[in-house]
C-alpha cells in the first residue's frame, strides 16, 4: 500500500471537484473525488484518508452528517467542511454536529483551503514520524487538538489586547459567539460584563436603537444631532 498521503473529496458539483484536485495537486497527495456522499462513506471504510474535505448540503445527507460517519470508522480524518452562509443557514442542527466533530469550516477560498490542508497533512507527518501527538487544549469554552485551531487561539489573544474594534464573522454555527466571549476575556476590558445581542431577534429600526443613540448638542435655535455608538 501507497504511504503517500491521501485526501478525498466530496461534492455534489462536478466541476467544483475538478477546480478542488486543481488547487490540491500542488501538495502532492493522491486525491480522490465523488460527488455521492455514500460513495465516498464506502471508499474510507477501505482507505482511511488523512484528510476528507466535503460540502455541507447534499440531496441525501448534509457533510457534518458524513463526517461524523466517517469518524466513527476513521476516528483519525482531519475534517474540512466547505461552507458557505445558505448551507449553514438551513441546518443548525447539522452545523453544531459538524462543530461536534471537531472538523474545520471554511468558505469558498481555495487558497485558505490548500493552506489549511498542507498545515493537517504536515501535523500528521509529524505524528507519524515521531509519534509526537498535539494535546487537547482548551480556550475560554472552546476544546481542539487541532494546529489549525491552536493558531485561531494564539490569534484571538493577539486581536483582543489591541484597542481596536473587532468584526467577527462567519456562518451560522460556527461559533462568532464564542470567538467573541475569548475576546472579550482575554481583553483590558474584562472586568466589565459581556453583552451579546442577537440582531435577528430585532426589526432593524430597533436593532439602530439599541446599538446607535441620537445626542443632541447646541442649543435650540441651532441644534444638531450626532450619533454614538453605545457598544465598545
Amino acid at each position: 500500500m501507497s504511504n503517500t498521503q491521501s485526501v478525498t473529496l466530496v461534492h455534489p458539483d462536478s466541476e467544483i471537484l475538478q477546480l478542488l484536485k486543481h488547487s490540491l495537486a500542488q501538495l502532492a497527495v493522491d486525491l480522490f473525488a465523488y460527488q455521492c456522499p455514500q460513495d465516498a462513506l464506502s471508499f474510507v471504510t477501505d482507505r482511511s484518508p488523512d484528510v476528507l474535505i466535503t460540502a455541507q448540503d447534499f440531496s441525501t445527507m448534509q457533510g457534518a452528517e458524513l463526517l461524523s460517519k466517517v469518524k466513527s470508522v476513521c476516528p483519525q480524518v482531519v475534517g474540512v467542511v466547505l461552507a458557505n452562509i445558505c448551507d449553514f443557514g438551513a441546518s443548525d442542527k447539522q452545523s453544531r454536529q459538524a462543530a461536534a466533530t471537531g472538523s474545520i469550516t471554511v468558505p469558498y477560498d481555495l487558497e485558505s483551503l490548500v493552506t489549511i490542508v498542507a498545515s493537517q497533512l504536515q501535523a500528521r507527518r509529524k505524528v507519524a514520524n515521531t509519534g509526537e501527538t498535539v494535546s487537547e487544549t482548551t480556550f475560554h469554552g472552546m476544546h481542539s487538538a487541532n494546529p489549525a485551531m491552536h493558531h485561531l487561539f494564539q490569534r484571538i489573544t493577539k486581536a483582543a489586547r489591541t484597542s481596536i474594534p473587532l468584526c467577527i464573522s462567519g456562518e451560522k454555527g460556527t461559533g462568532k459567539e464564542l470567538v467573541a466571549k475569548a475576546c472579550h476575556i482575554e481583553s483590558r476590558r474584562n472586568r466589565e460584563p459581556f453583552l451579546a445581542l442577537n440582531c435577528a431577534d430585532f426589526a432593524s429600526h430597533y436593532g439602530e436603537k439599541i446599538i446607535i443613540r441620537r445626542e443632541r448638542i447646541g442649543d435650540k435655535s441651532g441644534s444638531s444631532e450626532r450619533f454614538l455608538l453605545t457598544l465598545g
